[in-house]
């Protein structure tokens, strides 16, 4: 590797940081997505019983399952699924404020978000976003979730892509 790599990789990200300062925010909300992405992911589950569960969906066309998902129903009324394939940096997270089955159209608050090592897209990036979430079951008390999603999203450059035929199944459901 070039000895000037990380010069110019610090030169360019400065570049873009100051080029415009709503890219940074776009950035840094993408950032926190996987940060809380991350911390949700290692919540410990309170149910003992074990459940068949499964996240999926098309990006683009290309099916992507998940290795690992979660389910988090924050004590402000918010729900968080995050789901990992087999590497960490392949991560899908889903966002939306409510507690219960009905349809969750994409807006400021519900938001969908996909990061990989290559990219990362959101509906969070895009003005008016197209997307919903249909949640079929939501039982606090057995601690399950299960429903359909589909959204398009944009990276901070603009790019558009489509995650399309989304999937939960009999995911754990914690409250916190």
């Amino acid at each position: 590797m070039n000895k000037t790599f990380p010069i110019i990789v610090s030169y360019s990200i400065h570049r873009f940081i100051n080029s415009n300062p709503l890219k940074m925010i776009k950035l840094s909300f993408c950032m926190l997505m996987i940060a809380i992405l991350m911390t949700s992911m290692s919540c410990k589950k309170d149910k003992t019983e074990p459940v068949e569960s499964s996240f999926s969906a098309k990006i683009d066309g290309s099916l992507w399952t998940a290795k690992t998902v979660v389910a988090v129903k924050y004590m402000n009324g918010i729900t968080q699924i995050s789901a990992a394939g087999n590497a960490l940096s392949e991560q899908i997270a889903l966002m939306f404020s409510g507690s219960g089955k009905g349809t969750y159209l994409f807006n400021e608050t519900n938001v969908g978000s996909v990061a990989n090592d290559s990219n990362s897209f959101s509906t969070f990036f895009v003005n008016h976003p197209e997307g919903k979430i249909i949640i079929t079951e939501y039982d606090e008390v057995k601690g399950m979730i299960s429903g359909t999603f589909e959204f398009e999203g944009e990276d901070i450059y603009g790019n558009k892509y489509i995650l399309s035929e989304g999937k939960i199944n009999k995911v754990n459901l914690t409250v916190q």
